[in-house]
């Protein structure tokens, strides 16, 4: 992980150096020039829970939490605007009051290189790191843990004609890994996989992809006592579409559906399909109103319970946004969540998750910004030892300098940021346009 650190502080580093440079002396080489973002945010915060500890666990503290992060993001063109570099980072500093083994770093970087050549070819290469504290205290505690994850990624497409793409191909590889010797042994892996399909680009944002993927993890380091009992490989075939469609000037919808195949290695009797669904529509009411309905159902790499071959999480989040002037908003948010566990002992368990959240939102300057915003998380599961409870209440300020358009900032998004609390983060409730 010191190896990764160093990348991703070079990368904030040249972010902060391109974002002081005047805007005099970027002189664009082509008509969109050099855009980036840049951003310094101090967040104290209050966890009732840090280790999401059981109801039934007596060392259940809260704890504040400061934390201090430095990101930012550069959209640059290199031989035209269809080639180009873009970089995005955060890295931050978390100190706890009364749970000190917690402090910890979080980062986080992406870098990506979409390019054309000449009017048949258009391709991107990609890589991702982040390393965060593991959602599962519980697990460890009172050790703490993280998780430090990677990914690479190579596309390839061949443009028939303006809007289709046949074939589009991906290869890609990746990797999770943590720090205390059980969590390594049960959940260290890697991913490797390819995936093929057709793409089809309509109106503004509009498109449809369709193919199969293919993907097989490895978890390197279970013993032949964990093999047999949840197996250490296992792969996946999924046929999907994806699609964004939108419908009016004020609604818009993207799905992804895909029927899944799964195949242990050893634990044949295992083996399941699944339908896997992530849909989201967007709905602007008036120009002050946006709603937002998500809906999600995928397996999931379950690294919380160790008898726990994979599980399943079926879940719908509604939020709205209330835009009440120029410089001030609201959101309300609350989704629902059901984890479907499949175990080795035949006996499989449920549980259900509720995250409620609301969030004030005040722009001092065009440079300041202030938010307030509280979560409550609640999960039941079969008894007192598998449920817990989790509020959270944060006090947010940003200071941010930008140039150009808004592309810099919504490469500073997060997929997490969809259906988790980041602490690091001040998630948007409504993903940017």
């Amino acid at each position: 992980m010191t190896l990764a650190f160093r990348p991703t502080c070079l990368a904030l580093a040249l972010l902060a150096a391109l974002a002081a440079v005047p805007a005099q002396a970027q002189s664009p080489t082509f008509p969109e020039g050099m855009e980036h973002v840049f951003r310094l945010r101090s967040m104290p915060q209050y966890h009732s829970n840090p280790a999401r500890l059981p109801d039934n666990d007596t060392r259940r503290q809260g704890s504040q939490v400061l934390i201090n992060t430095i990101g930012g993001a550069v959209r640059m063109p290199l031989l035209s605007e269809r080639t180009r570099l873009e970089l995005a980072g955060n890295i931050g500093d978390a100190r706890y009051d009364g749970n000190r083994q917690l402090d910890h770093q979080p980062k986080q970087f992406s870098a990506a290189l979409p390019w054309r050549a000449g009017k048949l070819f258009a391709g991107r290469f990609s890589y991702g790191y982040s390393d965060r504290l593991y959602e599962y205290l519980n697990r460890t505690w009172p050790d703490r843990d993280m998780q430090a994850q990677q990914r690479w990624q190579s596309q390839l497409g061949l443009r028939v004609t303006e809007d289709l793409t046949l074939p589009l191909l991906s290869v890609y590889q990746g990797r999770s890994r943590y720090e205390t010797d059980l969590n390594r042994t049960l959940y260290n892996r890697d991913e490797t996989g390819w995936e093929a399909s057709a793409y089809y680009s309509g109106m503004d944002r509009s498109f449809v992809n369709a193919g199969f993927r293919q993907s097989r993890v490895n978890y390197i380091d279970r013993t032949d006592f964990w093999r047999a009992q949840i197996d250490d490989a296992y792969q996946d075939n999924e046929i999907f579409i994806d699609s964004h469609w939108d419908l009016t000037i004020k609604t818009s919808v993207e799905t992804r559906f895909g029927y899944l195949r799964r195949s242990y290695e050893n634990l044949g009797e295992r083996d399941t399909s699944l339908i896997t669904i992530d849909t989201r529509a967007s709905y602007q009411y008036s120009p002050k109103t946006r709603f937002e309905v998500y809906g999600w159902r995928r397996p999931y790499s379950n690294d919380d319970s160790p008898d726990t071959i994979y599980s399943t999480q079926t879940g719908l989040r509604m939020t709205m946004r209330w835009q009440a002037s120029d410089r001030s908003a609201a959101w309300l948010s609350v989704a629902r969540e059901v984890q479907a566990d499949t175990r080795f002992s035949g006996v499989d368990s449920r549980s259900t998750v509720w995250r409620y959240g609301t969030r004030l939102e005040w722009k001092a300057t065009d440079n300041v910004r202030m938010v307030l915003d509280g979560y409550r998380t609640r999960e039941v599961g079969a008894d007192a030892g598998n449920s817990f409870s989790q509020n959270i209440l944060r006090l947010g300020v940003e200071f941010s300098t930008s140039r150009g358009s808004s592309q810099p900032e919504r490469m500073l998004f997060t997929s997490e940021c969809d259906w988790r609390y980041v602490e690091y983060l001040l998630c948007d409730a409504i993903r940017p346009e």
